[in-house]
């Protein structure tokens, strides 16, 4: 796992699978995590793009409108990059948190890991 100085709050693991990439948030979604959820999610050191991004954030006990805002920016830029975006295993409280927000409806969810994707079973 990976923190940032200034974020030791958030920890993410990335796995690959042909075209996916896959993040695995655990902790705080929030200001001081921005930074690190757009280093793993568009690494400026992968040559071969990642077409498709799924966000599993299971691990997320707190998200903000900073965190909210996070995930709205990758998912832009993954549609610009034609890829796509999914979030899986959301806490009962972050997805209604997001819903609170007016967000959760931007994004394609799952209760899990898309099958034949790293990580899925």
């Amino acid at each position: 796992m990976v923190t940032l100085d200034g974020c030791p709050g958030l920890e993410i693991r990335t796995e690959r699978h042909g075209c996916s990439r896959i993040l695995f948030l655990t902790g705080e979604l929030d200001l001081a995590a921005v930074p690190l959820v757009e280093l793993h999610a568009f690494p400026a050191r992968d040559t071969e793009t990642a077409h498709d991004l799924v966000i599993d954030l299971e691990g997320i006990t707190f998200c903000d409108s900073s965190g909210a805002a996070a995930l709205i920016h990758v998912l832009e830029r993954t549609k610009r990059a034609q890829g796509s975006l999914t979030l899986t295993g959301i806490p009962r409280q972050i997805k209604r948190r997001l819903g609170q927000m007016g967000v959760i409806d931007l994004f394609h969810t799952a209760e899990s890991i898309p099958e034949g994707t790293a990580g899925g079973k």
